[in-house]
């Protein structure tokens, strides 16, 4: 199992890679391989391995392989599509175009309507839009998180809403 199983493709995430007998007392070079990266090894135990994956050059659906001796490692046995448990998906930053309003109250609670690029770029195997779960948290001019992250609804494939926090102020 691999957690979380996207991030961006121009930047570094923690990637976590679940199992079980993930550590053999014959490997002598252990090494992970998303796509054709290979990437260090942060920590690992016999359930639990986990490295930081990115940045790549390309982004897209990678299958994530593990090797023991530095060489050889597992295969992809899917076909035809990407078998979710053995992949990562490197994907494009979002392109937020528009927000509205562009202030809100000091009580919180004003729903900004962001609109943009790329919020459907996860696919099913069908090719429909993948429904995505996203969160917005806003950020003071100093850069400080103000409030939680919230939930944002689907308005439309280029449009989400999210609830404004409360000010600090």
């Amino acid at each position: 199992m691999i957690e979380p199983w996207n991030g961006p493709f121009d930047k570094a995430t923690r990637v976590q890679i679940k199992g079980k007998d993930l550590l053999q007392n014959n490997m002598c070079d252990f090494k992970v391989r998303i796509g054709q990266y290979n990437f260090p090894v942060n920590s690992k135990s016999d359930t639990l391995v986990e490295v930081m994956a990115g940045p790549v050059h390309i982004p897209g659906a990678s299958v994530v392989s593990i090797s023991g001796n530095g060489q050889q490692y597992n295969d992809d046995v899917t076909l035809h599509f990407r078998d979710t448990s053995n992949t990562f998906v490197f994907h494009q930053p979002w392109i937020i175009e528009d927000t509205a309003p562009n202030m809100a109250t000091i009580g919180g609670g004003t729903p900004i309507h962001l609109t943009g690029m790329l919020f459907d770029q996860f696919k099913n195997h069908n090719g429909s839009t993948k429904d995505m779960d996203y969160m917005c948290r806003f950020l003071d001019d100093t850069g400080q998180v103000i409030g939680n992250a919230t939930n944002m609804t689907k308005v439309s494939d280029i449009e989400y809403t999210c609830l404004a926090p409360k000010s600090r102020y």
